[in-house]
């Protein structure tokens, strides 16, 4: 704690030390002073082509050590998406996250790196992250991405269906297509009820689908949810749920 509150207070003028430092010839050192970069975040950009470069270092914790400060660092981290891509493919699956991590911070910026980790949706240890990448990407995620995340919600546990749901609602109205795959899921008692209501609301709140799921899960125990959901959709929506309260 000590060490990052010195590095803060040094900030912007500790970087170009550090950043020459990512090329000494003990790979302690370099991890280390991936780190150090990581806890100055955004006041650490410009020693992002620094990180990118040790991204291809030969010792693994130098790499995972500089895809965690890129994703802590986060500006212009789209420099880094064609070598965050390679550790994705490359990492062992216990280290994938950390690549992934970095990517979900890039947000709409890695979309490219979306062919990459849709099969990742089948392995569950990373299943989640690579929802909450997908998810930042919002629209550009594309189809293919709607349509694992779609296959991923319906065979998903109680913990991954959520994640899953809230990454097609990101996605927003780009992710319609797995409406029925949500609506599925709502009304299939397995549980992830909230976030599967909060994604119908952000993809589509009018759509005669959607109303018809809210309407039906009055009767389950996502019932606060689904009257909440009906009621941001204003007055006129009070004769069609009034008989189910």
């Amino acid at each position: 704690v000590k060490a990052e509150e010195a590095l803060a207070a040094m900030g912007e003028a500790a970087v170009p030390a550090l950043a020459a430092r990512l090329r000494d010839s003990d790979p302690v050192v370099r991890s280390a002073v991936a780190g150090a970069l990581g806890v100055l975040r955004d006041v650490a950009r410009d020693a992002v082509p620094a990180l990118v470069e040790s991204l291809q270092a030969d010792v693994s914790s130098v790499r995972w050590a500089a895809a965690g400060a890129l994703a802590r660092i986060g500006d212009r981290i789209d420099l880094a998406v064609p070598a965050l891509i390679e550790q994705v493919r490359e990492e062992p699956m216990s280290s994938k996250y950390r690549p992934l991590d970095a990517l979900r911070h890039a947000g709409p910026a890695a979309a490219s790196a979306v062919p990459a980790v849709l099969d990742l949706l089948r392995n569950e240890s990373v299943r989640e992250r690579v929802a909450m990448f997908l998810g930042t990407c919002g629209a550009v995620a594309g189809e293919a991405a709607v349509a694992a995340l779609a296959d991923a919600l319906e065979r998903g546990t109680e913990v991954g269906r959520e994640a899953m749901a809230r990454a097609l609602g990101r996605i927003g109205s780009s992710a319609a297509p797995a409406l029925p795959a949500l609506i599925a899921a709502l009304g299939d008692g397995k549980g992830g009820s909230p976030a599967i209501i909060g994604a119908l609301e952000s993809i589509a709140p009018r759509d005669p689908q959607t109303i018809r799921a809210l309407v039906a899960a009055l009767a389950g125990p996502a019932r606060r949810e689904a009257i909440a959901a009906l009621v941001r959709l204003g007055p006129g929506i009070v004769p069609v749920i009034r008989p189910r309260l």
